[in-house]
């Protein structure tokens, strides 16, 4: 299968690349560094592709004014994340699909496209993800999803996705470790996006009722926007709505765990974040993820990674 960036200012290919059928890799993961100049600026791209999946980081530092089509020679499941800047989208051939994404926006084209055309009028960074037919189809039983969202859905990048795509990009594994870690956040970015782009996907998945989804949904916002003073299960449970016992088994059955865990998890992935990318002290990262102890912080991120936070920037 090939992959095409072209310059539609002047109609030049700007890149052009060979894979393997259904992106498979004999060395489990394989990844690829380009730098190319367009009539407008530099594209630089990261790439990471292994079976069924294709990753594409793009830094598009564009001088003027451009458009950009990014093609495949089959018909692929792509998912955009707008990092910085903002661009807007087209899908040819395809009425009512065109969008804008700004930053911390993204959204999931979850019907088979060929192409997407880009414009841009300033720098940007976008964060796509590239499913085939093949890896599509075994993630989701499309012949019972219906039909696909009319439109081209825009979603705010919650905290999760945010942190989800910085440890995408930021990524210090190597080999077969890197490989399972990428997939396998890749595969919990796709989840978070399609519960809340498309509904009737996630409500195959559970048995509850739309206004049930709804809450959960909003239940799992609220946690990621008051990790530092989290809310009580009881005073969750009234904000969004149900009583403690709907709310805990929703939520478990929506998200496959329990709310504590889900606050746990999405601390520790803050936390890991804080250390690593921006190197800020453990003290002050235990009291940006809401522990008052640093010892009990230690400890529970000791838990989650099998390192102390100490240990990160050594």
């Amino acid at each position: 299968m090939q992959v095409n960036i072209i310059d539609l200012n002047n109609n030049s290919v700007l890149f052009e690349k060979e894979y393997p059928a259904n992106f498979a890799s004999e060395r489990g993961l394989q990844e690829s560094d380009t730098r190319f100049s367009g009539a407008t600026g530099e594209i630089r791209l990261a790439e990471y592709w292994f079976e069924g999946m294709h990753i594409m980081e793009t830094d598009l530092l564009q001088a003027a004014p451009s458009n950009v089509k990014i093609q495949a020679d089959v018909p692929v499941y792509t998912l955009m994340c707008c990092m910085e800047g903002s661009i807007s989208g087209r899908i040819p051939g395809q009425q009512g699909r065109d969008f804008a994404l700004n930053a911390q926006q993204g959204t999931f084209l979850a019907f088979p496209t060929y192409a997407v055309e880009i414009g841009l009028l300033e720098p940007a960074k976008i964060v796509c993800v590239r499913l085939t037919e093949a890896s599509y189809g075994r993630l989701i039983l499309m012949k019972n999803q219906g039909s696909p969202p009319s439109g081209v859905p825009i979603i705010e990048l919650i905290p999760a996705m945010q942190i989800i795509l910085n440890s995408l990009v930021a990524c210090q594994y190597a080999g077969a470790v890197k490989r399972i870690f990428m997939e396998a956040k890749t595969l919990e970015l796709v989840a978070l996006l399609l519960a809340r782009q498309c509904p009737i996907i996630a409500r195959q998945l559970t048995s509850l009722p739309k206004n049930d989804m709804k809450s959960i949904h909003l239940a799992q916002q609220l946690i990621e926007q008051n990790i530092r003073k989290p809310y009580s299960i009881l005073e969750l449970a009234h904000k969004v709505g149900l009583n403690d016992f709907k709310l805990k088994k929703g939520f478990k059955q929506v998200l496959g765990t329990t709310v504590f865990g889900y606050l746990y998890n999405i601390r520790m992935e803050k936390a890991w974040q804080l250390l690593a990318d921006e190197k800020r002290m453990v003290n002050d990262v235990a009291y940006e993820v809401g522990y008052k102890n640093t010892h009990h912080f230690s400890a529970a991120f000791k838990k989650k990674y099998g390192i102390l936070p100490s240990q990160i920037n050594k």
